[in-house]
């Protein structure tokens, strides 16, 4: 006989746990695009050295203010993989604990039982 509230506890355990992995990947990505965007930006700049040309220092300083926004957007997918974690953390030790309580509540069952029945002896 399984407990609703484990199953639920389980349920959004495992939720939180997923969306945490989701979150990871997301911000692998945005940081992955977030390197190349340096990298693009480094390119600009040797060639803004190279030709003193200020059009592409205008395009290199748009190129790390677009990699500032996806390391921002990579900071909140971090935020959000974290908060995940602790959630799953969380809901394995509440699964426990509820399950504990189930397993309590059960056996405080079976020992009334028996001493309705009379078959359990109180010594003293």
């Amino acid at each position: 006989m399984r407990s609703r509230s484990v199953v639920f506890a389980i349920v959004l355990s495992s939720a939180a746990a997923v969306g945490a992995v989701v979150a990871h990947a997301r911000c692998r990505q945005l940081r992955s695009e977030a390197g190349w965007l340096l990298e693009r930006g480094s390119a600009q700049g040797d060639e803004y050295a190279d030709t003193m040309d200020s059009r592409l220092a205008e395009d290199q300083l748009m190129t790390l203010d677009e990699r500032r926004a996806v390391l921002d957007r990579a900071e909140l997918w971090q935020r959000a993989e974290m908060l995940g974690v602790l959630s799953a953390v969380v809901g394995a030790f509440a699964t426990y604990a509820l399950y504990l309580f189930r397993r309590l509540r059960e056996q405080l069952v079976e020992a009334s039982a028996h001493l309705e029945d009379g078959s359990l002896t109180l010594r003293r």
